[in-house]
């Protein structure tokens, strides 16, 4: 177990490599969102809205991750803002795809997509977060 004088440092760790995983992510989704030919997966992996929805999910996940990490103390709302900002985010790729018109196009149906996984990631991750904290005091009583 880490002692109190190392907890800001173990936190500073933890906050740098979650931050570095969703940066990446991000890049992905940006790439994938603008490329005029982006690849194609194969089987049902190929359904463009299941993609969309995995994409922000996992988003969506990481991006709570990094809140709960930021303010260790203050993560009650981590989930809702991970999905309010994971929203903006997809909003935005859709209105660029829409501005560029560089061989894409903007649907509401992947913005709704888009949200639906991300809301799932969100919804899921609330309630582990409720049963990690939830055992974790049990643990210390």
């Amino acid at each position: 177990m880490a002692s109190a004088s190392s907890r800001p440092e173990h936190l500073a760790k933890c906050l740098a490599l979650r931050l570095l995983i969703m940066l990446a992510w991000l890049a992905a989704i940006v790439w994938l969102s603008l490329d005029s030919s982006p690849p194609a997966a194969p089987g049902w992996l190929g359904w463009d809205k299941l993609q969309h929805a995995l994409a922000y999910g996992v988003l969506a996940w990481l991006v709570a991750g990094v809140l709960v990490c930021w303010r260790f103390n203050e993560n009650r709302h981590a989930w809702w803002q991970a999905w309010i900002l994971t929203f903006c985010f997809g909003l935005s790729l859709e209105i660029m795809q829409h501005l560029m018109q560089r061989g894409r196009t903007a649907e509401w149906q992947d913005l709704a997509a888009d949200s639906f996984g991300a809301l799932v990631a969100c919804v899921v991750f609330r309630h582990v977060q409720t049963l990690t904290s939830d055992h974790s005091l049990r643990k210390d009583e």
